[in-house]
């Protein structure tokens, strides 16, 4: 690994944990994955926002928000800086949900407020 690319991912977590922990003690993670842009042709590094489905759905309403609100500022603070940040739920046996329903549940969060 190159000092860049070190540099990159102390900056990265510098970015992510910016914003103070998630609330609620919800369990937040911070990865990274080297993927081909299919645009640039280029490998570029994503870091992935992870948590789990299942512990985010038990979630009650408000803390819900609260943890939903905690994702978009530290996904925007991460793509503010130039860095490519993704949201992902992990979904685990004890999830009833498909990802086209938990992007449906988001966007209703994001149109309430």
């Amino acid at each position: 690994m190159t000092q860049d690319s070190l540099m990159s991912n102390d900056f990265a977590k510098k970015v992510f944990k910016q914003g103070g922990p998630p609330p609620h003690g919800f369990k937040v993670n911070l990865s990274e994955d080297v993927v081909k842009d299919p645009e640039a042709q280029k490998m570029v590094k994503i870091y992935y926002i992870l948590f789990k489905n299942s512990e985010f759905q038990a979630l009650k309403r408000n803390q819900l928000v609260d943890v939903s609100v905690w994702l978009k500022h530290t996904h925007d603070a991460m793509r503010s800086v130039g860095l490519r940040a993704l949201i992902q739920p992990i979904f685990d046996t004890s999830d009833n949900l498909r990802p086209d329903q938990l992007a449906y549940k988001l966007q209703e969060l994001r149109k309430k407020r």
